[in-house]
């Protein structure tokens, strides 16, 4: 069982450094291109794609009905190379085509509410860049169920850099309009579709197995997990938008811009450990039940381990981090801090992360329906008084707490994944401590280093304890059968 386990975490964590290495470069080509765009577009050209990408966003979450997470889930019931799965990907992709497009019919209707601009071209090509993006998830989700990480990884890489470069490109040969960007964006996912269906259709094997369920089974097993999955990704992207809105009421609009920054850069940390969620999530499917248990206790340690380390690391770069992506003019704004508080989500995000995996594997997904969109209301209003009192960092504090309570929600709920309540506290109190050297140290030359190495190896030592007892209680659901009562 030992060697079974062992072999199953190796091939986890590899492809979980692949699958983080994909989100480095696509944050990294995030980052570079910004200033491109920027420069390319006029400003209120720009400001037509700022208003449209949380469209996108929200339409990848919403079109795509959940079935990117429910086919990784329920194709990994299935042998690899099963033909029931290529029909699943085929069918998947029509149906989240066809909900696409009536979106993008109904779009005189919503688009100036929703959006703030009427409807028109550069909506249309953004309602089919998020339709398109959907199209890419439901294909890799297929990919990530049969674990073929290298098909996985070129297929998001080539649709994340694709995408902004030719939308680029139209806007220099065409015309510098946040339309010529849009559809530019949209042709770039159309290529990368096409492929993308011929990729899994190459990991079919002719008359394999798999008979016991066809195609339109496997949509519909896909939808009754996944579609619980649709308001907890809406409520995460909501999360950010309510405390932006909450920023801008109390400290102004000019406060929002190193806000989202900050925001940004303390969230690194869980951005890159969710690729890792999102490669070990298959290999737990997969896995026999006799060796579920040990596995989830083996990568939850992992990753809890790497979180703190993260984090440290993260809070002891956070003031030259500050400096390097935003210019003097935001000296004023206390950006260092808000990273230093956002990054305390780290830990708890690392753990739901965890949770979400342990509920997905058990197709108890419905809890997710409720728990993440509570959590997300009760920090929004927990940001207004919080942003009266304290400020930006009242709201950075809203931010990480929201993340608190669905770890702390998803272990009474029910997960069957129960992290020991000491577990939180003693990250936390880590999170702080961390987080005040080197908020203190900023600044202040050879005494920063000497507080960040220690930090560093507090947390060193932290997660060496973590790592040794991090979860107890009765482990994982098994078909709905906690695996520590087996």
């Amino acid at each position: 069982m030992t060697e079974v386990v062992d072999r199953s975490v190796r091939r986890a964590l590899g492809h979980g450094s692949l699958y983080g290495g994909v989100t480095f470069v696509r944050m990294l080509s995030g980052f570079l291109l910004l200033p491109v765009l920027t420069r390319a577009l006029p400003v209120e050209q720009y400001a037509v794609v700022a208003l449209i990408a949380p469209l996108v966003w929200l339409l990848q979450s919403v079109v795509s009905l959940g079935l990117n997470e429910g086919l990784a889930r329920v194709t990994a019931d299935l042998p690899k190379g099963s033909p029931h799965s290529v029909a699943a990907a085929y069918r998947s992709c029509a149906v989240v085509g066809a909900l696409g497009l009536v979106v993008g019919l109904t779009g005189p209707l919503w688009s100036q509410p929703l959006v703030g601009i009427p409807w028109g071209s550069a909506v249309a090509a953004g309602v089919a860049a998020g339709t398109l993006m959907s199209m890419v998830a439901v294909i890799t989700a297929v990919l990530r169920g049969e674990e073929r990480a290298a098909s996985t990884a070129s297929l998001t890489t080539a649709a994340a850099l694709a995408s902004p470069v030719l939308g680029l490109v139209l806007v220099f040969a065409w015309e510098r309009t946040a339309t010529a960007y849009l559809v530019g964006t949209a042709i770039a996912l159309a290529a990368v579709v096409g492929p993308g269906l011929l990729l899994v259709r190459r990991g079919r094997i002719a008359g394999g197995p798999g008979d016991q369920v066809t195609g339109n089974q496997l949509v519909r097993s896909g939808l009754r997990v996944g579609l619980p999955t649709v308001p907890h990704l809406v409520a995460l992207l909501a999360l950010e938008a309510g405390l932006r809105r909450v920023v801008a009421a109390t400290s102004g609009l000019a406060a929002v811009a190193g806000f989202s920054v900050a925001v940004v850069l303390g969230s690194l940390v869980w951005t890159m450990l969710k690729a890792f969620s999102a490669a070990w999530a298959p290999i737990v499917y997969r896995a026999d039940d006799e060796h579920v248990e040990a596995l989830m206790l083996r990568l939850t340690r992992a990753l809890l381990t790497l979180a703190l380390l993260g984090q440290v690391a993260l809070d002891w770069a956070a003031p030259l981090l500050s400096k390097l992506f935003l210019p003097s003019s935001y000296a004023d704004q206390p950006v260092v801090a808000v990273v230093l508080i956002v990054s305390l989500c780290s830990v708890p995000a690392t753990v739901f992360s965890a949770q979400i995996v342990a509920l997905l594997h058990s197709k108890r997904s419905h809890t997710l329906a409720f728990l993440t969109p509570t959590a997300v209301l009760l920090s929004v209003l927990a940001a207004i008084p919080a942003a009266h009192w304290f400020g930006e960092q009242g709201v950075a504090g809203a931010y990480a707490g929201c993340f608190l309570l669905c770890a702390a929600g998803s272990r009474w709920l029910g997960s069957g994944r129960q992290v020991a309540p000491g577990v939180l506290l003693l990250a936390g109190g880590l999170s702080l401590a961390v987080a005040s050297l080197a908020g203190t140290a900023a600044g202040q030359g050879w005494s920063w280093v000497v507080r960040g190495c220690v930090a560093f190896a507090c947390a060193a030592v932290c997660a060496v304890t973590l790592g040794r007892g991090v979860v107890g209680g009765k482990g994982v659901l098994v078909n709905g059968v906690a695996a520590g009562d087996r």
